[in-house]
């Protein structure tokens, strides 16, 4: 069976870990991403077949990385997941 690969940009450490962790224990291929620089570089080479957005309020970025990954004829089609990204506890 192939895995499917998610990448990931979420600023919490803890929240990427266990995700990262979860998500490769069922079998997922996982990269995670730095910044949103590397998010789309790494969205345009590897084409995942799911990206997880964490969204830390307020994120100015947030409409520019979406903009910048359908603006690209390869990775419009990737699906985006926002996950709620506050780390506060």
């Amino acid at each position: 069976m192939d895995s499917h690969h998610l990448l990931l940009l979420i600023q919490s450490p803890n929240l990427s870990g266990e995700l990262k962790t979860y998500l490769r224990a069922h079998n997922y291929h996982v990269d995670c991403a730095q910044n949103d620089s590397d998010l789309l570089r790494l969205a345009l080479r590897h084409r995942p077949d799911l990206i997880l957005l964490g969204v830390s309020a307020p994120d100015a970025g947030l409409s520019a990385i979406l903009r910048s990954l359908r603006a690209d004829a390869n990775s419009s089609p990737m699906p985006v997941i926002l996950l709620g990204d506050d780390d506060t506890d």
